[in-house]
């Protein structure tokens, strides 16, 4: 399991950095169809279909995972017994870590935007345990979907979020156009290193379906 460990000073750079080579080394992905029969863009969106890493372990297929090496920090795992749907879903787990410890980790997938697409609706089942700042009632779970040009460069994000510190699946969900340019979705979740506390996410059943230019306005 690859684990990956930013200074408080190396933040923003080192996220730049991981957006930049996931960009770069994810593959184009075709079309599947979610279970209401719409087009899911997004392959393997309830992480059933897994394949073995050169370390031998389990992964969902068509997703890009990153976590620490350097410091036991944050684990991501395919969880057989907590799920929304189908058998798997994704797990987040933060260890506790001294306060200068700022961990981050990645679960990721791009996706091709096809010719005349002018809206989606995103949306994906989130679940935690325990998530929070400390001090703090609530923890806070985002899910992005980047919308990037040819060459990368982001246009515009497109953030689903909720407040909890322990919660049931829930889904969340947005509806928004697609900006002039656009060439890739990159649909991703990046662990919140602020979460010093620790606790638990959990992902499942992602969506992102084209819908009709009307309802294209975000929701």
């Amino acid at each position: 399991m690859r684990r990956l460990y930013f200074s408080r000073s190396g933040n923003v750079s080192a996220i730049r950095l991981s957006v930049s080579v996931l960009v770069s080394a994810a593959g184009l992905l075709p079309a599947a169809a979610n279970s209401t029969g719409a087009t899911n863009l997004i392959r393997n969106p309830g992480f059933e279909e897994v394949t073995k890493d050169p370390n031998g372990t389990y992964v969902p297929t068509h997703w890009r995972l990153s976590t620490c090496r350097a410091v036991q920090a944050i684990e991501l795992r395919l969880d057989h017994v907590t799920f929304h749907g189908g058998r798997r879903a994704m797990r987040f787990l933060r260890f506790a870590t001294p306060p200068h410890v700022k961990p981050f980790g990645n679960l990721s997938q791009r996706i091709e935007v096809a010719p005349g697409l002018k809206a989606c609706e995103f949306s994906c089942w989130v679940k935690c345990k325990g998530l929070g700042l400390p001090k703090s009632e609530t923890g806070q779970i985002v899910v992005w979907c980047g919308i990037l040009d040819r060459a990368g460069e982001k246009l515009e994000t497109v953030a689903l979020g909720t407040k909890a510190r322990n919660l049931d699946w829930k889904n969340v969900s947005k509806t928004f156009a697609i900006p002039e340019g656009a060439a890739f979705f990159l649909v991703s979740v990046p662990w919140p290193y602020h979460h010093e506390e620790g606790g638990r996410l959990w992902i499942d059943d992602f969506s992102l379906t084209p819908v009709t230019q009307g309802e294209g306005r975000r929701k």
